[in-house]
């Protein structure tokens, strides 16, 4: 039922999700679409934001608004860090103020909690810090949504449970009465917001590259019509705990295939200079 994934990485691409929203612009160009507190949340979904007291605050006040004002069923399934204890989070405080439509699932120990490896990059095998707070897996919905977990799998709360056996999972919550909702007063901003699919009324798959061939405007052409045979470079330089780390990613539209590079820089030689170089010097190998 889970169809939606709100905040992906790149690592996202090729997942089995319809749609897939990124932070980054230019992931548009792989069928991600951008800024996913642009629209409505309508449907399901999944959320992992950036941990960020502002973003995950953002996101939980999204879902929580737009979950009341949609009319379609929907629920958003948040995988949130405890990091500074249940009464000092901001978005707990939030989710405390809504419980009709806020549930706290369960929690995933940190040491329970493990990255994937990013064994990717050529030359290297990235390695990741250590999880430093529990995962909390909360869902924020409505009480439409709740009905229709329940109607389509009764068992859904054993599945999600065995989907995640490191989890320590709350009591499984009954289906909603029909008690009256409390009403909640919705920020004029949010009763604006684009229906999610507004601007990709097509679902499509972020495993395929958008078909820009097929213009319906006339005036329009393509600047470059062979552009799936070029071959795309990008390189990156950033600061990871006082240390300046740089990388590469070539892709191939053709092949459908990204590639990441280690450029293999050691103290100052880490310039983006040398990430953009060794993009380009990969692609032309």
């Amino acid at each position: 039922m889970v169809t939606k994934d709100r905040t992906a990485s790149d690592s996202s691409f090729g997942s089995s999700f319809e749609e897939v929203w990124s932070k980054g612009k230019r992931d548009m160009v792989f069928g991600f679409n951008f800024d996913p507190l642009a629209t409505e949340f309508t449907g399901f979904s999944v959320c992992h934001p950036l941990y960020d007291d502002s973003v995950m605050l953002n996101m939980v006040r999204h879902a929580i608004y737009l979950s009341r004002s949609t009319e379609s069923a929907t629920a958003t399934f948040l995988l949130l860090p405890n990091w500074k204890g249940l009464n000092a989070n901001a978005y707990i405080q939030t989710l405390r103020k809504y419980p009709e439509h806020c549930t706290i699932l369960g929690t995933i120990p940190r040491a329970s909690v493990t990255y994937r490896r990013q064994d990717f990059w050529i030359g290297n095998k990235a390695s990741t810090p250590a999880p430093e707070w529990d995962l909390e897996i909360i869902v924020i919905g409505k009480k439409e949504a709740q009905n229709m977990l329940f109607d389509q799998n009764p068992r859904w709360w054993a599945v999600l449970s065995d989907a995640i056996p490191e989890a320590i999972f709350q009591p499984c919550p009954h289906p909603p009465t029909q008690n009256a909702a409390k009403v909640i007063e919705i920020p004029r901003a949010f009763l604006k917001k684009l229906n999610d699919s507004a601007f990709t009324k097509n679902t499509r798959s972020i495993t395929t590259a958008p078909d820009f061939t097929a213009l319906t405007n006339k005036n329009l052409r393509l600047e470059v019509p062979d552009w799936r045979l070029w071959t795309y470079t990008d390189g990156i330089c950033l600061t990871y705990k006082s240390q300046q780390c740089v990388g590469a990613g070539v892709f191939l539209p053709v092949k459908k295939t990204a590639i990441y590079i280690n450029s293999g820089g050691v103290g100052i030689s880490n310039t983006i200079n040398r990430a953009e170089l060794t993009g380009i010097a990969f692609a032309l190998s």
